[in-house]
């Protein structure tokens, strides 16, 4: 647990800054029922990530997974102007998509077929969790703080991930994921502007972008060699049409404070999640392994023929305790600073 981000949302669990934080969101009082559901969420929250941080890894993904729930839950009820706890759909928002016909067999096969694992977005805390929060992903260009945000749409109920879907689009597990010598669909952005008057420009590096370069030449994306790099334009209506996919490292930080952005392949046609989104799905794939498919789990962490993805996964699984907190924290602090009055 990183004790700066989880002492700053400790004012989750205060029902007069919470009561404040909920008048400046949405110009109403936060009457006394939803205030304690909103403290209580963010006390097991905190908890469940202390359970995790002291636990063996033959547990920790799921306990992990809990702490995510919770702090969504949390998210969500500061996040919506009306309703409570009732009013929230039941279920994670997750079902898992034939786990037990993929993972039945040969022990090494099932091991080496993990990455295929899928999971399906249905009604539940996940898809209340990216409507409360616009699905809004807030970008660092050049500093520490929030330099710009941008709301997807949400996508419908019923897309499809597979793990690898995440794996090969999260920067932060790249020094681990590099020996499986996949295709990685993320390319570090080394400027970007953005008016609109001038449209979109990012400049990126060309050897990282060739795997889904299409995404942009398909969308009418202007793409333009300067020799080692590109530089990819838009005007404002195409960037607002066909919005890029930007995902940034939360572990591996520029001077070790700032998220260094990426340029990601979509997740499918007209599909892009918010970085905390993408992060509570990585969260319940981890969690929901450890949890109903404990023989393969110990497999992975013991060393067994087919485990090759192992190294990914465990840095996977520190990244959702890294990240996750601090995105819950900046999502609340952005949005309560552009509700300030000028």
């Amino acid at each position: 647990m990183d004790a700066e981000t989880w002492q700053r949302l400790l004012s989750l669990e205060s029902r007069d800054v919470v009561s404040r934080w909920f008048q400046m969101l949405h110009k109403n009082d936060l009457n006394a029922r939803r205030a304690k559901e909103i403290i209580a969420s963010a006390k097991q929250a905190r908890e469940f990530f202390r359970s995790s941080a002291g636990a063996s890894y033959a547990v920790r993904p799921l306990l992990t997974f809990y702490g995510v729930a919770s702090l969504s839950r949390a998210l969500t009820l500061v996040f919506r102007k009306n309703g409570g706890e009732e009013g929230l759909a039941k279920g994670h928002g997750l079902e898992t998509v034939a786990w037990s016909g993929r993972l039945s067999g040969d022990l090494s096969l099932a091991l080496a077929g993990v990455g295929a694992l899928q999971v399906r977005t249905t009604g539940g805390l996940f898809s209340d969790l990216v409507t409360a929060t616009k699905n809004r992903i807030a970008l660092h260009v050049r500093s520490e703080a929030v330099d710009w945000r941008l709301d997807y749409d949400v996508p419908a109920i019923g897309h499809e991930f597979a793990l690898l879907d995440i794996l090969d689009r999260l920067p932060d597990v790249e020094n681990q994921f590099a020996h499986l010598k996949r295709d990685l669909r993320y390319v570090g952005i080394q400027d970007i502007s953005f008016t609109t008057e001038a449209g979109l420009s990012l400049k990126v590096r060309a050897e990282g972008l060739k795997h889904f370069r299409s995404d942009f030449t398909d969308a009418g994306y202007s793409i333009a060699e300067q020799g080692e790099m590109v530089v990819i334009t838009a005007d404002a209506a195409l960037f607002s049409q066909h919005t890029p996919q930007f995902l940034h490292t939360y572990v591996h930080k520029m001077f070790d404070t700032i998220p260094h952005l990426y340029l990601v392949s979509q997740f499918g046609p007209g599909k892009q999640y918010s970085q905390i989104a993408v992060t509570y799905v990585l969260a319940y794939f981890l969690g929901m392994l450890a949890r109903y498919y404990p023989t393969h789990w110990t497999a992975l962490m013991m060393g067994e023929k087919g485990d090759a993805l192992w190294p990914s996964i465990n840095a996977a699984q520190h990244y959702v305790e890294i990240a996750f907190p601090e995105l819950v924290l900046e999502l609340i602090e952005d949005a309560l600073k552009t509700t300030e009055t000028p």
